[in-house]
């Protein structure tokens, strides 16, 4: 059975991890995914080793990207948005608040603010897709439907369909409308006041679709 060489800084000092290739290797991956966590919240995270899952919440209900913004840690931030399932630990859940990953990152990381921008903007060929997601931060799936449409492989938990309209289950995040308007990115922008970006494509063909 083969083993799979994986490597890792965890309190200052390389890791060497392992796990086999088998259906019983689960709880050691999962448990080895989990290092990522400690690796961001001691401000070691150096690289993200193939075949970790960034997107595990641990058991204060915190994602590696939620600990690294919490932590004002931009060198992490940056890592953990490179990684392919960026979008997955960007998005809002249930329970984030005022504290979601995009507000987060508009609050402590201004500078960060436009890559995850350019992130959201997708150009093939003559075609360029806009992901509004992150930006309009409004919707959310209920905890128990996003747990179970991650668990059994049918989704990644977001609030929209492929086509880009609201799954029926979406919840909006608040019922206080004023609140959402106060703590909405467009309005943290202003008050960070990075008036530049409101020239950013995303933000133009985002004001267009309202």
């Amino acid at each position: 059975m083969e083993s799979i060489p994986l490597r890792s800084i965890v309190n200052g000092r390389e890791v060497s991890l392992n796990f086999e290739e088998d259906t019983g290797s689960t709880s050691k991956h999962i448990q080895q995914s989990y290092q990522l966590h400690d690796a961001v919240r001691n401000k070691q995270l150096i690289n993200i080793p193939i075949g970790l899952d960034i997107t595990l919440i641990d058991e204060r209900n915190q994602t590696c990207l939620d600990i690294a913004l919490e932590n004002g840690d931009e060198a992490a931030v940056k890592i953990l948005l490179d990684h392919q399932d960026w979008e997955k630990i960007m998005r809002r859940r249930e329970s984030h608040t005022d504290n979601s990953p995009m507000q987060m990152v508009i609050k402590k990381m201004p500078n960060l603010v436009e890559y995850v921008f350019n992130k959201c903007v997708d150009k093939q060929d003559d075609i360029t897709t806009y992901n509004y997601e992150f930006l309009d931060d409004m919707y959310v799936l209920p905890s128990e439907i996003a747990i179970h449409m991650v668990s059994s492989k049918k989704g990644t938990a977001t609030p929209y369909y492929a086509t880009g309209k609201l799954r029926d289950e979406a919840i909006i995040r608040s019922s206080n409308f004023d609140t959402i308007i106060k703590s909405h990115p467009l309005t943290l922008m202003v008050e960070a006041k990075l008036y530049d970006l409101l020239s950013h494509p995303l933000l133009v063909f985002f004001t267009l679709v309202l």
